[in-house]
């Protein structure tokens, strides 16, 4: 099953109680939720339907941005779900979005008012933290990843990461598998 066919699915079965076969759906959803997100299907999920998938442990997006931008374009097309988006924002991991992102997720809560309070306050929490994790970073320390696997490095033409991790620091390409050895100005 595909991702469109399985967010189609989705929105049959939930009346139904079919949980293996809701699973599956969710699943598939969660393995290609960049794709999702761009069909007009993924609309017309219900919030808890949409709260299932954010919260899985196995959404794969490249980077959280794709989260909250689909979360965005899902509140768009219909104003009762603005008061689904406080709860939905808990499940976005904060500190994996870019600071000026994370700016201008601020500013939109202060321009939702009072409803708007706690999505302000986490989104400064996520940029204190960037910026203690960035201090850490210069003293040596490394910030532990993000709730998503984000997979950032990735490269399609590739169809493998564009950076490697090798003895402690990202370096550029494959090099252990692509050239047999490891550049010797890294064998420190």
């Amino acid at each position: 099953m595909d991702a469109a066919k399985a967010l189609q699915l989705l929105q049959q079965i939930h009346s139904f109680g079919q949980t293996d076969l809701r699973e599956a759906c969710e699943v598939e959803i969660a393995r290609d939720f960049e794709n999702c997100v761009q069909l007009s299907s993924f609309t017309k999920l219900s919030s808890s339907q949409l709260a299932r998938i954010l919260a899985r442990d196995d959404l794969w997006v490249t980077q959280e941005e794709v989260v909250v931008q689909g979360l965005f374009n899902w509140m768009k097309t219909s104003k009762k779900r603005r008061s689904h988006l406080g709860m939905l924002l808990q499940l976005i991991d904060l500190p994996s979005l870019s600071t000026q992102n994370l700016k201008r997720l601020r500013s939109f809560a202060q321009s939702m008012g009072e409803d708007g309070f706690e999505l302000q306050y986490s989104a400064d929490e996520a940029l204190r933290s960037q910026l203690k994790a960035k201090a850490q970073r210069t003293e040596g320390f490394h910030r532990p990843p993000g709730k998503r696997r984000c997979l950032q490095h990735w490269s399609t033409e590739q169809r493998s990461f564009s950076r490697s991790y090798i003895r402690g620091r990202w370096v550029a390409g494959d090099w252990g598998t692509r050239f047999g050895s490891i550049p010797p100005s890294w064998n420190t």
